[in-house]
């Protein structure tokens, strides 16, 4: 009877603990960035100059303005004007895996560009997600789901029910291996050929 109540003391200190890190963590967003920059994104570092919060406990929801990701030789990999996302919190701890439940990228530059590109993946990375949206003044990009696989240099991007433009797809799928990259464009044909 003493260790079942021992368990639960035990188990209540762990939850009271956790609640107030996430108290502590959803009130100081800078915190919670840095802190998933530290764990998650160990290669990389996360440059940004405001950031925005909702304090949500399962799906956060941030705005981060002129939002940067530099790989560990400080080459910056891309930057963006302005980012809004929303995060699922269960698949981030049990998955270890980023998983977005929107993420809407304005105005971005350097996106991957030739030299960023140089031994950016090194480890593995997975981040999933729905409700992509990617603009610029002259790009507009949408996709209901998406999914980012890196391992050795090898990158997969998926992407599901979109459009590039206006041109919609049901598939899209870019394989980096090699220097190679190969897509899979998949869509309904909506005029006679």
């Amino acid at each position: 009877m003493r260790k079942i109540k021992l368990f639960f003391k035990l188990i209540l200190i762990f939850l009271i603990l956790f609640v107030c890190v996430l108290l502590i963590l959803f009130f100081n967003p800078k915190s919670t960035i840095n802190l998933v920059d530290k764990i998650f994104l160990k290669d990389y570092d996360v440059v940004f100059s405001d950031i925005k919060f909702n304090k949500s406990f399962l799906t956060p929801e941030f705005s981060i303005k002129d939002f940067s990701l530099e790989n560990i030789n400080n080459v910056q990999l891309f930057e963006i004007k302005q980012v809004e996302a929303s995060i699922d919190v269960v698949k981030l701890i049990t998955r270890q895996e980023l998983s977005f439940v929107k993420l809407h990228i304005n105005n971005f530059s350097n996106f991957l560009s030739e030299d960023s590109q140089k031994n950016q993946f090194k480890t593995s990375q997975k981040i999933s997600g729905k409700n992509l949206i990617i603009a610029s003044d002259d790009f507009n990009f949408r996709s209901d789901l998406f999914a980012l696989k890196s391992l050795n240099n090898n990158i997969m991007l998926i992407f599901h029910n979109g459009s590039i433009n206006s041109n919609k797809f049901l598939n899209l799928k870019a394989v980096k291996h090699a220097n190679k990259v190969q897509y899979l464009f998949e869509t309904n044909l909506t005029k006679k050929i």
